[in-house]
Formats: structure tokens, C-alpha cells, sequence
């Protein structure tokens, strides 16, 4: 069953000598109870606190030779798709890095979410249907991707974890959970996506929940 399906249903009233009838939800909340999980889930995203930042910011107070070899670069990162913000850290070496240690690997990770009004234009049932393929994918990974009435939806959750070499080998940690809205019939509204990304050493990850979700 998926969202579009449960937010049609409509709720069930018991009555006396065990009578049934269906009550059909107020317009108001057929109309927005995707949409308002879908402004939920982008706040969170939005709000969520850049995990390399954290690593950076205990290294500053405990760790003086890794702020000796790594330097932080934030920026503020449009989305190339257009109507999504958001901000990349990168911790790159510094120019006393000793490359044995790590090579070049350093680590990237960048956040991207949807202006509100944006989400605001979407009509009802392409929030839900942006839900259902959210949720495919958590629960099997891979890529998936939708056309429904103009709109053009697609989501992926990848996770990895390999070794590079670079001069060093060592093991690496890719993660990515992203959205991309596209919309191909007339006017202007829904382009942008969602998206966490995260590459980095694993051990410099370990123990942080880098599931967004």
C-alpha cells in the first residue's frame, strides 16, 4: 500500500448496534498530509548537522596534529538542478600533511534540500508519490525513477565502503541518499532535489550515524 493509497482511504467510524460508516477526511487534510511529511523530512535535512564540521570542530579542542594536517573548506552549494540550496565541507590536507599518512584522500560531504515554497507547489499526489519511492529505495537501495502526469521523479541510496590507494591504501566510506524532481509540462514550479552525500576515511566516520533518515 502506498501513500497515495492511505491518504485517499478514509477513516472508519463505529456506531451504535455496531453500524459502520466511512468518514472521508476534510479537504484541507486530504490535500496536505504527503506534502506536510515531505516539508518534515526536508526541515530535517535542512537542520542536520554536517558530520565532517563535528569531526573537524573535536579535532580542533583534542587533536592538535590533525588540525596541523587538515584544513575545512565550507561553502555555500547550489543544486544543479536549480530550485534546492545547500552547503558542502570539505576537509582537504593541509600544506604540512604528511602523505603517507592518508595520501590525498581527505573527505567530502555536501547537503542539499528544497526551498519550502517549492514544495508548497507540488501537487498532493506527486508528495506521496516522492514518498513511496523514498521509501523503495531505504528499504533496497539502488535507484528508482517515476514519470507521473509531467513530473519526473527520481531517488537513489547508495553505501559503500572500499579501499583506495592514494599513495596509501586505505579504507573509504561513500554514502548517498538522493532525490531529483524534474518537471517537463508547462510553468515553472518543482525543479530540485534532496541530497546527503558523504565520502570520507572510515575510521574518521565511525561511530556517527550517517544515515539522515
Amino acid at each position: 500500500m502506498n501513500w497515495w493509497t492511505i491518504v485517499k482511504q478514509g477513516k472508519i467510524l463505529t456506531l451504535p448496534k455496531t453500524q459502520l460508516r466511512i468518514k472521508k477526511p476534510s479537504k484541507a487534510e486530504e490535500d496536505r498530509t504527503c506534502k506536510d511529511k515531505l516539508i518534515q523530512l526536508n526541515e530535517k535535512l535542512k537542520n542536520r548537522e554536517s558530520i565532517l564540521e563535528t569531526i573537524f570542530d573535536i579535532w580542533q579542542q583534542e587533536d592538535y596534529m590533525n588540525t596541523k594536517y587538515w584544513d575545512i573548506e565550507k561553502n555555500i552549494s547550489p543544486h544543479p538542478l536549480g530550485k534546492a540550496s545547500g552547503r558542502k565541507i570539505r576537509i582537504k590536507p593541509s600544506k604540512d600533511n604528511p602523505k603517507e599518512a592518508y595520501g590525498q584522500f581527505g573527505g567530502l560531504e555536501q547537503i542539499w534540500y528544497l526551498d519550502k515554497n517549492t514544495i508548497e507547489k507540488l501537487p498532493e499526489k506527486i508528495c506521496c508519490t516522492i514518498l513511496d519511492l523514498l521509501n523503495e529505495v531505504s528499504e533496497n537501495g539502488g535507484q528508482v525513477t517515476k514519470t507521473i502526469e509531467g513530473w519526473t521523479i527520481s531517488s537513489e541510496y547508495l553505501i559503500d565502503e572500499h579501499l583506495e590507494s592514494n599513495p596509501v591504501e586505505h579504507a573509504i566510506t561513500s554514502h548517498s541518499f538522493a532525490l531529483d524532481v524534474y518537471y517537463s509540462g508547462d510553468g515553472d514550479v518543482g525543479v530540485g532535489g534532496m541530497v546527503v552525500m558523504l565520502y570520507a576515511p572510515s575510521d574518521w566516520i565511525e561511530g556517527y550515524d550517517i544515515d539522515w533518515r
